[in-house]
Parts: structure tokens; C-alpha cells; sequence
């Protein structure tokens, strides 16, 4: 028996609307009871499942909110999938997924299409190898894909727009999930943080790496590694970046001369603000300023 609140929406676009970067295909919801038929909905027949699987030409984000069921692909073998995972379908790739009948399960999904560049960013940051995506129950994801039900629906003008907005915010949220879920698992992420917060806050201080790690109680050494291997660059490197970006904004948001920009940034004199910051940004302060002022 059909869910009364199962609701689906398929999209046409116009040519213009792909300059826009992305553009949606079909957003729905629906919600297979125990025992019955999947899908509930009556879709049409080129996203329905054939025994062997389906091949898309587009990519889907399928969150399952409630239930329990399976996926398999052809890069990825067959995978349980429960309630706050979320599926990415790749276009080109063979793939079926379904609920158990004991449980059924409730979905939400949206599909869509881009141009090279989101191909380029969704390859960078996901894998085909590993499409199902453990980010619990959401309530940020639920808002975002009822909204994109929302915005379906009323079909005004530029809603491919409002949509491509919300699908790169949904995509975005997604992959900060997973990376802080794995990142907290890793030892010592606590103490790579707090380092990364006191090389923010304490910019003025320049406390040494080494002087760091036993504010922190943890050997330099590993602290070094390990701040290297997570964020990809150096103590030394991060505390540098945090003074432009420190400096840029006080550049273009504040009425500061740039002495007092080169003191609160932590350099001691102008001279050495100046340099640090032309050779960082390929800009001097104060040409920075003049294109950045407004």
C-alpha cells in the first residue's frame, strides 16, 4: 500500500540552465512498508530495476531514514545499508539497491547532472569503491532535501538554480560528515585541533611547535607528523596562512593602518608584514587593499 506523504518529481531544463554547472533530473520520497513491492512508486521505466541492475546517466544521492536494506555495484560488492546512509549512484555504473522485506525501509533522493567541473569535484572527494555513506540521522540533510521537494514542486522560474544550490550544500554537508566521523576516530585528533586552535588565536605569541606540543603533553615529533598527515601542510605553514588570512580581512574590513595589521598579525615590524605578505599572496598589502576594498 502506497505511503500517503511518498511524493516524486521529475524535471525538464533548458539549455541554458546547464551553464549553470548542474542541473536536477528528479527529488522524492517514499516509504516501502514490510513485505511490499519496491519501489511504491510508480517511476519511470528507465530508473526502475531490472534483475541485473540499472545503468543511469546521472548521479543520485539516496539517504535512507528509516529501515534496512542492501546495495551492490559494479565497483562495489554487495553492502548492508541502514537507517543515516546514504547512497551516491554514478552515472555509467551498474547498481541496484532495495529494502529487506522484514523491515522495508523509508528514502529520500535526488538525481542530477553537471558539467566537467562537478564531474572533476565529485571524483576528487568520492569513490565509486565506496558509494554508501555513513552519516547518521541528520536533521541539516532532512532539511535540505525537503526543501529540494519544495522547491519541485512550485516549479518557478529558476528553480534549477535554487536546486543546483542546495545539491552542492548537500553534497558539500555530506563529505564533512564522513571526513570529521573518520577524522575523529584517528589518535590524537584532539591534540591536532587544539593546536590548530592556538596557532589561530595565539597568532601574536609565535609560540614554537615544539613549546606547542608540551602546552598540549605530547612529543613534538608525533605532533609534527601528525598535524602534517591530517591537515597537509606544516605547523609552521598553517600558523602562516592564518596570519594572511588574519591580515587579508583586516585589509578589507577594517580602517587599520597596515603597522597595526603587521602587529596583530605577529610580525614585529612593517617591513617584515610586508614582505611575508607579497612573497604569501603575489600582491603587496596595499594594492591588496585597493582591489579588495569595496
Amino acid at each position: 500500500m502506497k505511503n500517503t506523504d511518498d511524493r516524486m518529481h521529475y524535471l525538464s531544463h533548458l539549455t541554458k540552465d546547464e551553464s549553470w554547472g548542474v542541473v536536477c533530473t528528479t527529488v522524492g520520497k517514499q516509504t516501502c512498508a514490510p513485505y511490499s513491492e519496491y519501489p511504491t512508486l510508480p517511476h519511470p521505466q528507465r530508473y526502475l530495476f531490472p534483475k541485473s541492475g540499472r545503468i543511469l546517466d546521472e548521479y543520485q544521492l539516496v539517504y535512507i531514514t528509516g529501515g534496512r536494506g542492501s546495495f551492490h555495484s559494479s565497483s562495489c560488492p554487495v553492502k548492508k545499508v541502514g537507517e543515516g546512509d546514504i547512497i551516491l549512484v554514478f552515472p555509467g555504473e551498474e547498481h541496484i539497491y532495495y529494502p529487506d522485506h522484514e523491515t522495508g525501509w523509508s528514502e529520500m533522493w535526488v538525481g542530477f547532472r553537471g558539467d566537467s567541473h562537478l564531474d572533476e569535484m565529485i571524483h576528487s572527494f568520492f569513490s565509486k569503491n565506496s558509494p554508501v555513506l555513513s552519516i547518521g540521522c541528520s536533521d541539516t540533510v532532512n532539511d535540505i532535501y525537503y526543501r529540494l521537494l519544495s522547491l519541485a514542486k512550485s516549479d518557478l522560474l529558476c528553480t534549477q538554480q535554487a536546486i543546483g544550490g542546495f545539491i552542492y550544500a548537500l553534497l558539500g554537508y555530506v563529505y564533512y560528515k564522513i571526513t570529521n566521523a573518520t577524522m575523529s576516530k584517528i589518535k590524537n585528533i584532539d591534540k591536532v585541533q587544539n593546536a590548530q586552535m592556538i596557532l589561530r588565536e595565539e597568532m601574536m605569541s609565535h609560540m614554537s611547535p615544539a613549546k606547542i606540543a608540551a602546552r598540549l603533553g605530547i612529543s613534538y615529533s608525533l605532533l609534527r607528523d601528525q598535524f602534517k598527515e591530517i591537515t597537509g601542510m606544516s605547523m609552521s605553514e598553517y600558523a602562516l596562512k592564518q596570519r594572511m588570512n588574519r591580515a587579508k580581512t583586516l585589509l578589507t574590513s577594517s580602517d587599520k593602518s597596515i603597522k597595526e595589521i603587521a602587529f596583530e598579525t605577529g610580525y614585529e615590524s612593517v617591513s617584515r608584514f610586508c614582505c611575508a605578505f607579497k612573497q604569501e599572496e603575489n600582491i603587496t598589502a596595499s594594492d591588496f587593499r585597493k582591489r579588495n576594498r569595496h
